[in-house]
């Protein structure tokens, strides 16, 4: 029975009524494999359990304390006595120093209080500015404290290197130089100022605690009754090592190191760079006598792979657990040097791992709720006064949390709508008159402007509110945790807004709600000592395990490398004593050795792949154990990759069966256009997918005005423009009164084809430009009319159809197209196509009929022929006549014509019943080819461009 001293609840008695069949001798007690903590019973025995009485011992973490109270409840198992108090470093120093922690949101809303209450006379920075350095300067003042500087001797010092950096500028001094110089010399004051507020509240951040705690150090020594062990700790801030050695100085504390003599001996490595120092500078009872050990020289089974992305990472991980044992999985600790990968890991874990204790939390940042609160602050920001941006309200419209509330079929039918009438900026009406009363009120809420933070923040409660009524009905319990964790989110920044009026703009409720988010985690439920364990490094201090699987030992993530954010100079951090990058990466070097010096097998994976967030450079720790391999090592390395399906092979051909000849028979009744011919040109395959299938492209908002786009806005308005003279000569007056409506004629069609801005950024350009094609192909046409020649609109944009004669096929075959223009130049009849894109001319003249249908190179030329067909067979005119093309990026070339090679360098322009022949042969083997059950779709590689 497990009973609980009422005057301190960490002192436990165990019953020896209830332990009675236990093994009591301690040979028993101490496990196969011998961990740290273990180490440490066995220490304590050398002073008898009566020293648990009046014992303190002290570890760097909670978890490392719940894994020792276990152990000592199993040592002592059969035995009635006091429990020794285990406490973390945390408690410890909330404890000495009487000052009650602050979250950083709450400590950044004080310091800006602090900055608010010195130097009156200056002009304030806005709370949004203040935080674009505030937060920077806070965790210098951190450090400042945690270490125990100076402060005055520190920021004068700071202030004067400042100030002697513009050494030559002391006489011609600008207002924004000596802004910049203030800043420098007030930082004290703000200190101060920041201090003294922490000190009437009580509270205060880390660094505060730190540095109270070495002023009460002494006082609190004294008094105690109790003996405090600190044990397991290897990096000491200043304050915490004047805390421990007051404790060691006045005979009432110890230390118990886990130092390893591999690395205490070397004197360049890092992983002892701290322990050598406490070695050699605390020269009494320091403890090295009787806590160093040997185990990182036994043997091991190191396997170092590498493997691409982080995914691959994770599901390496699982069929390494998948030929685990319980008891191997029960002696399992996998470390997440990338915390990130905590979702991925747990998906990946194999079915024989049953049991899992996390003890990092999984960051709120990374579940999918905050990704659609997020949202829902975008879609504000996104309203710059003409409506909401396309782009943020497609994304909430498709989130599944938006289709709970709005329901899905809404949901597509908003989508559509905005797609389909290619609106950028939405109106909340538009969306409201599109959708049913029920789902009204909460796309009121969705998509409501933006008036204050306060009410923002109560829309967006009145949103969770209404999940968390839909998922308790459907008892999905982690969907509630992300709903409860992030409703206590926004309460409490609620309550910072309505208690900090400054707090006004939108950006800075994003920046505060973002840190938040960020700072807090979801802690799972589960058995701490049963099971695999997941950790984060810092999570696995003073725990020991058989078998270690560390990932992402990478180089900037496992050490993390020089990133830091701070004002303080580099010297000056090493004339203080203030920690560098160096000492940072000291720190991982312990983490990641110790985790090594009691396992027997462990497995150190990293990410080969090189992106824009990883070098695919496995860390310099892997690369010291290859380098200065142990002798008791097996260290064995590889690269791994992702398993792949060996079934499946990219689709590449096609082979034709009843089913396509039945839907190749319905489009050739239905009508073969030359862009479909010129498809199959192309792609066969491409072909089959979109003319056979169905496959299209996916509709998407066009925020930017298209070049199809472009082309169809330029056709519509030389259609309206020549439309009225069919069948009439054109006249200067004629030309003249279309150059006149150009620009009308131009915009109008822009708001009808793309119904969006067009007066501001490229699209401004892009109507512009369209603007000048027009003109200059109507004075083309002017110029040519003044020089006398005539020019008559036979007929404009005219749809052709038509069925060909086949010799090979049993069933009738139909063409199809739409010619932009047929007209008389000077009595000879034209066929004209217009194109908005570049046209190669040599394109449009073929030296052979073969050449024609042998790739999509001449697709143009064939359009033109089948143009050129269809409007002479349904007119029944015999003449010959020329058809070819008006590129609007080549109008200085004018009409581009089809022609047929004769001889040397010239070519026939004129096409004749004798082309038709020929090129009749040529459609009916190309066609032919593609009914043809015989022949298979098969997809052409793209050619080789070379720049």
């Amino acid at each position: 029975m497990i009973k609980k001293n009422p005057n301190n609840l960490n002192i436990v008695v165990i019953d020896s009524l209830d332990c009675s069949n236990f093994i009591k001798t301690i040979e028993k007690k101490i496990f196969s494999m011998q961990t740290f903590l273990d180490t440490l019973i066995v220490h304590l025995q050398k002073s008898g359990t009566k020293a648990y009485e009046n014992l303190v011992i002290v570890l760097p973490s909670q978890r490392a304390c719940v894994f020792l109270r276990n152990k000592l409840r199993s040592f002592h198992m059969g035995e009635t006595l006091m429990m020794p108090q285990i406490i973390s470093i945390e408690d410890f120093i909330e404890q000495l120093s009487g000052i009650v922690p602050m979250e950083n949101t709450e400590v950044m809303m004080l310091f800006y209080e602090a900055y608010l209450s010195v130097y009156t006379e200056e002009d304030k920075k806005d709370f949004a500015s203040f935080l674009s350095w505030g937060q920077t300067l806070l965790q210098d003042f951190n450090e400042i404290d945690r270490y125990l500087v100076n402060q005055k001797t520190f920021f004068s010092y700071l202030h004067a290197v400042n100030d002697q950096r513009l050494w030559f500028l002391q006489e011609n001094r600008t207002n924004l130089i000596e802004n910049y110089i203030q800043f420098w010399e007030r930082l004290q004051t703000y200190y101060e100022a920041l201090t003294a507020k922490m000190n009437e509240r009580r509270k205060g951040y880390q660094g505060h605690q730190y540095r109270m705690a070495a002023q009460n150090v002494t006082a609190f020594a004294e008094e105690t009754k109790d003996n405090y062990l600190f044990a397991g700790f290897n990096a000491l801030n200043n304050a915490e090592q004047q805390i421990i050695q007051t404790f060691l100085n006045t005979k009432k504390g110890e230390v118990f190191w886990d130092a390893d003599a591999y690395f205490l001996n070397d004197k360049n490595h890092d992983a002892s760079l701290f322990l050598k120092r406490f070695q050699n500078e605390w020269k009494t009872a320091n403890g090295f006598e009787y806590s160093v050990h040997q185990s990182f020289s036994k043997p091991k089974n190191i396997q170092i792979t590498g493997i691409p992305k982080n995914i691959g990472q994770v599901k390496y991980i699982g069929q390494i657990l998948k030929d685990f044992s319980v008891k191997e999985i029960s002696n399992t600790a996998v470390v997440l040097a990338d915390e990130t990968l905590l979702l991925p890991m747990l998906n990946s874990l194999p079915p024989n791992v049953s049991n899992v204790n996390i003890t990092m939390g999984l960051s709120l940042s990374q579940v999918p709720l905050t990704v659609f609160v997020n949202q829902l602050v975008n879609i504000k920001e996104s309203n710059k006064g003409n409506g909401f941006y396309c782009r943020e309200v497609l994304a909430l419209l498709q989130n599944s949390y938006a289709k709970i509330l709005i329901g899905e079929e809404v949901s597509e039918v908003l989508q559509q709508l905005i797609i389909s009438n290619n609106l950028v900026y939405i109106k909340t009406e538009s969306l409201l008159e599109n959708a049913d009363i029920q789902a009204q009120k909460y796309l009121s809420l969705l998509f409501s402007m933006w008036k204050s933070n306060g009410l923002l923040l109560e829309e967006i409660q009145q949103i969770l509110s209404r999940l968390e009524n839909y998922y308790s009905n459907t008892e999905d319990s982690l969907q509630l945790t992300y709903l409860h964790k992030t409703q206590e989110v926004i309460l409490l920044l609620a309550e910072v807004v309505s208690n900090y009026k400054y707090i006004s703009e939108l950006k800075v409720l994003r920046q505060l709600l973002n840190e938040k988010i960020g700072a807090e985690s979801i802690d799972f439920r589960g058995e701490p000592l049963q099971g695999l364990q997941i950790m984060g490094v810092l999570e696995s201090r003073c725990l020991d395990f058989e078998n270690i699987i560390i990932a992402s030992v990478n180089e900037g993530t496992l050490p993390s490398g020089k990133k830091s954010t701070s004002f303080i100079p580099f010297d000056l951090k090493t004339e203080t004593g203030l920690p560098t990058f160096k000492e940072k990466d000291a720190i991982y070097a312990y983490h990641f050795y110790r985790l090594l010096q009691r396992s027997s097998n462990a497995y150190l994976i990293y990410n080969t792949q090189v992106d824009e967030m990883n070098s695919g450079e496995k860390s310099r720790f892997i690369q010291q154990l290859e380098l200065e391999p142990h002798p008791n090592h097996k260290i064995t390395t590889k690269i791994a990759s992702a398993a792949s399906n060996a079934n499946y092979t990219p689709i590449t051909e096609i082979q034709k069966n009843e089913a396509i000849i039945i839907e190749l028979k319905k489009l050739a009744a239905y009508g073969l256009s030359p862009s479909a011919l010129g498809s199959y040109l192309r792609d066969p395959l491409a072909f089959y997918e979109q003319y056979i299938l169905g496959v299209r492209d996916a509709e998407d908002v066009e925020e930017e005005v298209a070049a199809n786009t472009m082309g169809t806005v330029i056709h519509n308005v030389l259609e309206n423009f020549y439309q009225p003279y069919e069948g009439k000569l054109l006249t200067e007056h004629d030309i003249n009164l279309m150059l006149k409506n150009t620009k009308e004629a131009i915009e109008k069609e822009f708001q009808k084809e793309y119904s969006s801005q067009i007066h501001t950024g490229i699209n401004y350009i892009t109507v512009q430009a369209a603007t000048q094609y027009v003109n200059k192909f109507l004075n083309t046409e002017l110029a040519q009319i003044k020089e006398g020649k005539e020019i008559h609109i036979v007929a404009i944009e005219s749809n052709l159809k038509i069925e060909i004669p086949t010799k090979n096929l049993d069933f009738p075959i139909v063409i199809k197209g739409k010619v932009d223009r047929v007209d008389r130049l000077d009595g000879q009849l034209r066929i004209v196509d217009y194109k908005t894109g570049f046209v190669n001319p040599t394109h449009l003249k073929i030296k052979n009929w073969e050449t024609l249908i042998e790739d999509d190179s001449h697709s143009k030329a064939l359009q033109i022929l089948m143009y050129a067909y269809m409007y002479c067979q349904g007119k029944k005119i015999t003449e010959p006549v020329q058809g070819g093309i008006i590129s609007f990026k080549k109008l200085n070339d004018g009409f581009l014509p089809f022609g047929i090679h004769k001889e040397k360098r010239t070519y026939n322009y004129e096409i004749t019943a004798e082309i038709f022949d020929e090129f009749l042969i040529q459609l009916e083997t190309l066609i032919t080819e593609i009914c043809d059950v015989t022949i298979p779709f098969i997809k052409k590689d793209e050619p080789a461009r070379f720049s």
